[in-house]
This record gives structure tokens, sequence and C-alpha cells, in this order.
């Protein structure tokens, strides 16, 4: 049950309404009321003994349908969140919404539900939500999907094969810097619900470590830069001057050059298919790549040569 722009902006502006810090002070449940469980279908936390000014007997209270938003929940790492209201699950109001106007007078943006469970009140709407997290964090399943599309790090040079002291090496990242934008769906397993993932990547960080003590590093903000900063074949990104050769430096096979790559990315949700997106959201953690070869570098010496005649 997807919620629209204009709805979800209504009822976000209304909850941002109540939730000051008077609000959330008031969120402390009285002694023996209950908790809804997770599964649990309803709380029996009993109704209020006069409904629009009329006596009635106690209810217990359940929760309704969930609509999924788009704005994420205060967790780390971030997941979608659901608004859900609260319903009668008994007594005369039974598979109504519950609203401040079943109680009377006196209850406004902000208030408690009478005995009802701690954590909902009631908004500018009169009815009484909640704030519903996603069961499970979807960035494990982010990150697994988007490291398939990784370009695997390696080191590209020029020359190609072996050094020279006193000539330029060359270097770039061949390949790939970024994954683009690519779409994947996700069932929350509490709910059922299905969300639209849209997610990318990038180099971030591109390290170039000669091997004789020298490091090159670039890095990148997002997507264009780092197809800016990796290089080409004609603009390196990293040049460096080999002033020994490999095997004076102490290294027979070749001096350790090595190329290591991290990875960050960001994602967003949609819970109708991609007409309302959520703003997006950093990825937890980096993920590194690194790609390392023995390269030669030798010396080239002139030598005087007299011939006869």
């Amino acid at each position: 049950m997807a919620i629209r722009g204009s709805v979800i902006g209504l009822l976000a502006f209304g909850i941002a309404c109540l939730l000051s810090s008077h609000a959330i002070a008031m969120l402390q449940a009285p002694p023996g009321i209950c908790e809804l469980l997770p599964g649990a279908e309803t709380c029996n936390g009993g109704g209020s003994e006069q409904r629009g000014g009329k006596e009635a007997d106690p209810g217990t209270f359940a929760w309704g349908a969930v609509e999924p938003l788009t704005r994420p929940c205060r967790t780390e790492p971030a997941r979608p969140q659901y608004l859900q209201r609260l319903v009668w699950a008994s007594g005369p109001s039974a598979g109504t919404y519950v609203t401040a106007d079943d109680f009377g007078g006196g209850y406004g943006s902000g208030s408690r539900v009478p005995n009802g469970p701690a954590e909902v009140v009631f908004a500018a709407d009169g009815y009484a939500y909640r704030w519903v997290c996603s069961s499970r964090d979807i960035d494990a399943d982010v990150w697994a999907e988007a490291t398939e599309r990784m370009d695997d790090a390696a080191v590209t040079k020029n020359p190609v094969v072996s050094g020279l002291t006193g000539l330029e090496t060359w270097a770039w990242f061949d390949g790939d810097p970024t994954v683009q934008p690519f779409q994947v769906t996700w069932t929350d397993p509490a709910t059922g619900f299905t969300w639209t993932l849209e997610a990318w990547a990038w180099m971030r960080d591109m390290t170039w470590s000669f091997g004789d003590g020298e490091v090159h590093v670039e890095s990148a903000r997002g997507l264009d830069e780092a197809l800016a900063v990796a290089g080409t074949v004609d603009n390196p990104a990293a040049v460096h001057t080999y002033r020994a050769t490999s095997a004076d430096a102490g290294f027979d096979d070749g001096y350790p050059f090595e190329f290591s790559a991290t990875w960050v990315g960001q994602y967003r949700w949609s819970a109708d298919g991609g007409g309302t997106w959520s703003a997006p959201v950093p990825m937890t953690g980096s993920y590194t790549d690194t790609a390392a070869i023995a390269y030669q570098v030798m010396q080239i010496r002139s030598a005087l040569v007299t011939t006869d005649g």
C-alpha cells in the first residue's frame, strides 16, 4: 500500500510536529500497560471508558496495516520506515482507527493514547500513529550486490614489462572505478512488503604504492570524480621516477608495486516502484580491493665502442 508524495508529506509534517521533546517525555507507559511484542496481533491495553462523550466498555488495541515511507529509521545503518495506525480490536468501535475524538475532548497533537502502547501518540490529523522500522538491515544485501558489479583491482603501468631508472613510470586504473546506479528489490521478512532499492558505488581512494617508499593517492567524492581521477593510458593518475634499480634496492624479483582501491557507496529506496525515493544514505563501512606485482626496474648504461679503420 504505497503512499504518494503528497500524503507522505502531510503525515510526516503532522508527526514531526508531535514528536517534540515535550511529546517524547510523554511516551512513558503507566505501570501495567502492555508493550506490543514483535509478532503479536493485539495489545491488551484497554480502551477508554468514554468515547465521544458516551459510556462504553473498554476495548483492546491492534495495529493496522503498515504504510511504507521514504524517510529512514534512526538506526545505523539506515533502514526503511513504515507508518502504522492504531485500531480498535474490540468494543463498540472495533475495526476502526483510533482517533482523539474517541476519548472526548482534551487530546491533541502529541498526546499519548490513554492506556495505549507507550510509543503511540496522536498526530495533527487526530489519528494515533507510530513509526515502525523494517525488521532487518538491508545494508549487507546492497553491498553484496554492489561488489558483484565492481571491476577487480589491477596494476596498470607504462612501461608495461620493466621500468628504467630515470624514466617516468605511468600508472592508472584500467577499469571502471564506479558501479553505476542499479536497482534491485528487497522484501522485509516481517511484513512481506517489497521495496525498490537503487544503489551505486565508487572508488573513493585509489593508492599506488611503487615499492620504493613513494605512494600516490587519488580521492573521489562521487561517481564523476572517480571517473576523472582514475586516469587513462594517455592521462595517467600517477607518475613516478625510480632512482635505483630493483636489484640494487634489494628486490631481486622486482619492486613490490601495489594498487589498492577503497570503495564506498550509497543507496536509496522507494515504496512505489520508483515514483518517490528516500534521500540517499551511505553504505556502512567500505570495501577494499588490492592487487600487487613484482616490477623490475633496470638501468641502461651506454658504452663507447671504437672501430678499427
